[in-house]
């Protein structure tokens, strides 16, 4: 992984666990190469808004690593 955290890709997130508050979103790894789209799917309460403010550093991030572009987008 150590080569692809360091790679052109746009974002690169592995193993990251997010927290807000009390709610801690289940860990998720991921990467997007320029060009690509990403779509967080899941259930009501899954986490989907706490990995997108985690990554763009609106709330915790526990553990984990992430290569984000900033500002992103």
């Amino acid at each position: 992984l150590e080569e692809r955290m360091t790679s052109d890709a746009a974002l690169n997130v592995k193993d990251c666990v997010f927290a807000r508050g009390k709610f801690v979103a289940p860990s998720v790894s991921f990467t997007v190469e320029p060009g690509e789209f990403l779509f967080l799917v899941g259930d009501s309460g899954a986490g989907k808004s706490t990995v997108i403010l985690g990554l763009l550093g609106e709330c915790s991030r526990v553990s984990g690593a992430a290569q984000v572009p900033h500002p992103l987008g």
